[in-house]
């Protein structure tokens, strides 16, 4: 985020979130590959009288959860087999969620599922968990119907999200679309526009690497 005073001395403050869409290979020689988690750690798609029998398995309000629930979307958790401990979760959803860091709602295109509230645990955030999160969305998106799955980074971010997926096996990633925030003194407001042909051209360069046989 940018802030800089204007000319009458208002801080005039900017937020950008690149949002990017993602896609699995669909070649019957390129299956989706499996990158399980380690083994010290269970890795599923909670269910909704899962959470109802033992509302602990989130740390969310149980208000929250169950609107969320309601709504169809989904929660892909990781807990240590050893406790029970949450380590790390994701939620899945075609109707959107609100995003805290832009302050907008955000809604994929209807073949999609947007990833929002990824967290993973301070002691896990080396990487062990983001790629197995990731592939289980991926091969789970013909299970659900969708196409793809879409997500919001920051602009630094983009290029280096195309190439851990592409890397990893999943597929490709392509940036769509950037939502801007501005605020001038009490005043905000957001606006969409296309993403930088520079980033498009990146992602375009990584996934004719990758694809190719």
């Amino acid at each position: 985020m940018r802030g800089e005073p204007d000319r009458r001395g208002a801080i005039h403050r900017t937020k950008h979130l690149y949002m990017y869409r993602g896609e699995p290979w669909r070649r019957p020689d390129r299956p989706v590959p499996r990158n399980p988690p380690p083994p010290d750690v269970e890795m599923r798609w909670l269910t909704a009288a899962e959470w109802e029998r033992t509302p602990s398995l989130l740390p969310h309000p149980e208000t929250l959860v169950g609107r969320r629930f309601a709504d169809g979307d989904r929660c892909l958790a990781i807990h240590r087999r050893d406790g029970g401990e949450l380590v790390y979760h994701l939620w899945l959803s075609t109707a959107g969620a609100w995003t805290d860091w832009i302050g907008a709602r955000v809604v994929p295109p209807a073949d999609c599922a947007l990833v929002f509230d990824v967290w993973t645990h301070p002691d896990w955030r080396s990487g062990r968990l983001h790629i197995p999160g990731a592939t289980e969305v991926a091969r789970s998106l013909d299970d659900f119907g969708l196409r793809g799955m879409v997500a919001g980074v920051e602009a630094q971010e983009v290029v280096p999200f195309a190439r851990m997926y592409a890397r990893a096996g999943l597929g490709h990633i392509t940036p769509y679309e950037v939502i801007v925030w501005h605020r001038v003194g009490p005043l905000s407001w957001h606006r969409r526009v296309p993403p930088p042909e520079h980033l498009v051209e990146r992602c375009a360069e990584i996934r004719r690497r990758y694809e190719e046989p």
